[in-house]
């Protein structure tokens, strides 16, 4: 029979379109509680009976992935932390992010996975995507529970291996790490050695970065329980083991002290840490003098630097690399060695920092270095000409222009530094 506009009043359920975008239902999406619950514990079930390993995917993964990261971004990459150990700051982004992506994905698919119910039986659609967010809570529940004990693991091993400290010792001072490179050095490495081990200043992370030495050098090494770090392997040169010695590195104020040389005093290390005590300053150098290869009380010439002025450098004259302290985050911010030279690196960074990113620099006006004579860049005339060659080069990477006599001038202020000593 014909319907009659009483009889349209009679049906149980009428649908209408929503009147805006976020029109939910809510009471609706409560009645059907029960069917909302229903697709949770099947979405969870479908997960883990779908791997070998069951619940247990839910620990592996987050480690796994954690591992890939660390191989990655850490070995390779060489990308730091700030301090946050790799594993706590790896694993916080990637327990988020899991969660994250899991609900973006399934409720993304919500419609073509579910295709087959909803063309048969009417239900808030709203209950599908919600059952996908509220399963994946569970997982994330769990691997949050695997991150909390991660860094409860890392809080209970730090408290038990710190030891006690008044706030005048090493655990309220900057961290001065302190780098060595060498290469078969072992005549010569002692000293440098024996001078970082008896400085005064109490927080120091000594690295020794070798390249795989042939003679006594990494047995040296092994007799000075100070040292914190080292590594022998191959590389391909002075500055790519600087760079990696930095990468290594731990603390806020970075040295580096040539397996050849040694600290002038046993206060050294105290005085730059002096220097880092105010925040403004990225760093420090200081005066150096070259002494004799076998008798290092016999001073050959003496390096002192002077107040730093941009237009000094211009004329030639630069800090000497031994006694650059050098924040961590200028590292960073403005980079590395760059291995593409091979005896002008140091020059090419301190031309980076001090005038095209201008730094903030301080001036001990002490000598804080004493340098066997024999560098890599002074060692013959053919050396010096190849140097001068890369310290042009070093200028046109940083889009800075030298006066005409800029590079002639660089070797010739070392005149001074004899008649200085005289």
């Amino acid at each position: 029979t014909p319907s009659t506009p009483s009889t349209l009043k009679e049906w149980d359920l009428e649908i209408k379109p929503q009147s805006h975008l976020l029109d939910i239902n809510l009471k609706e999406v409560w009645k059907y509680r029960d069917l909302l619950w229903l697709f949770v514990k099947r979405d969870f079930t479908a997960q883990y009976k779908q791997t070998i390993l069951g619940p247990l995917w839910h620990f592996i993964q987050p480690l796994f992935t954690t591992v890939v990261f660390l191989v990655v971004f850490t070995n390779i990459a060489k990308i730091s932390t700030d301090g946050v150990p790799p594993v706590l700051f790896y694993m916080s982004g990637i327990t988020i992010w899991n969660y994250f992506s899991s609900c973006l994905n399934a409720t993304s698919n919500t419609f073509v996975a579910n295709s087959g119910i909803f063309g048969k039986v009417y239900f808030p659609r709203l209950v599908v995507p919600l059952s996908n967010v509220m399963s994946n809570i569970v997982k994330f529940r769990i691997q949050f529970l695997l991150l909390i004990s991660v860094i409860l693991w890392y809080k209970i091993t730090s408290s038990t291996t710190s030891t006690p400290s008044t706030p005048s010792t090493a655990s309220t001072l900057i961290l001065i790490p302190i780098i060595t490179v060498s290469f078969n050095s072992a005549q010569t490495i002692g000293d440098s050695l024996r001078s970082v081990a008896g400085q005064s200043y109490p927080n120091i992370e000594h690295i020794i970065v070798d390249g795989a030495s042939t003679d006594q050098t990494m047995q040296i090494v092994t007799g000075f329980p100070h040292v914190t770090k080292r590594i022998s392997e191959k590389d391909e040169g002075i500055y790519f083991a600087m760079n990696k010695g930095i990468a290594m590195a731990s603390g806020d104020v970075i040295g580096i002290l040539n397996a050849d040389d040694l600290y002038a005093d046993n206060g050294v290390i105290a005085k730059v840490a002096a220097v880092f005590e105010d925040p403004a300053v990225d760093a420090t150098y200081a005066d150096l003098v070259f002494v004799d290869r076998e008798d290092v009380s016999k001073v050959v010439r003496t390096w002192k630097s002077g107040p730093f002025k941009r237009s000094s450098m211009y004329n030639g004259w630069m800090p000497p690399h031994p006694t650059f302290f050098v924040r961590r985050s200028m590292y960073e911010k403005y980079g590395l060695f760059n291995t593409i030279l091979r005896s002008a690196a140091d020059y090419e960074l301190m031309l980076r920092f001090l005038l095209k990113h201008e730094i903030n620099l301080s001036y001990i006006p002490q000598t804080i270095i004493n340098m066997r004579q024999g560098g890599k860049s002074t060692a013959s005339i053919s050396n010096r000409i190849k140097a001068n060659v890369e310290d042009r080069k070093a200028w046109r990477m940083n889009g800075l222009k030298p006066h005409f006599f800029t590079l002639i001038l660089k070797p010739l202020r070392k005149i001074k530094q004899f008649i200085s000593h005289g």
